[in-house]
């Protein structure tokens, strides 16, 4: 299985600034996901001594964006802003920051939902039903996942993790750019997820 990008970066931090980064992105995910837009000061009660640190160091990796007064805007692949990938379940509907978000996000946390999407080269709606957090398969459907190591995760590999109506348009569209990334089903888009949002998967549980 392709290794999910690296959504904190956090290897080089010190351990308490590498567990802020883990505590905006996992309790940052769980407001969003209830449809909270809160300060990040909120997410740590009396102890905000490594926030900006590590909300800096979010920051300028494109793992998180921030309003103006500091709310939280977007983490861990959900934000509040317009987005053409959603996230449609029991309970309403996230915006994310890529296809593969709005397919692997509730394939980790084992939920019944909708992962709403378009094709960016013909624009038409793509929508993959999953039951129990399995997908159902669209046959002709393709993922672009670009292959970043590091870097501005937004910029650099959500831009590109888009959900093609086919093989074709995916070709087309990637191009020259093809050895920058690779193909991959909507069960191997799953299954990253699975991976990626494991650190969030009892989410459900914590908000009802």
């Amino acid at each position: 299985m392709v290794s999910p990008p690296d959504l904190f970066d956090d290897a080089d931090l010190s351990e308490p600034v590498a567990r802020a980064v883990r505590r905006i992105a996992t309790a940052g995910f769980q407001a969003l996901w209830s449809g909270r837009s809160v300060p990040l000061t909120e997410l740590f009660g009396d102890d905000p001594a490594p926030v900006a640190e590590a909300a800096e160091h979010l920051r300028a990796r494109g793992r998180i964006e921030l309003s103006t007064d500091g709310r939280l805007v977007a983490v861990h692949g959900l934000c509040r802003r317009p987005s053409p990938h959603q996230v449609e379940h029991a309970d309403g509907l996230v915006n994310t920051w890529c296809a593969l978000d709005a397919i692997g996000i509730p394939a980790a946390l084992s939920i019944d939902a909708w992962a709403r999407t378009r094709c960016p080269t013909c624009q038409s709606p793509l929508t993959v039903r999953l039951v129990a957090g399995e997908p159902e398969v669209l046959p002709d459907a393709a993922l672009w996942y670009p292959e970043v190591a590091r870097g501005h995760l937004v910029e650099d590999f959500c831009s590109g993790a888009n959900l093609f109506c086919t093989v074709d348009h995916l070709e087309r569209s990637v191009g020259a750019n093809r050895d920058g990334g690779r193909p991959m089903t909507i069960a191997e888009v799953a299954e990253v997820g699975r991976v990626a949002w494991a650190d969030v998967r009892d989410v459900t549980d914590a908000t009802t």
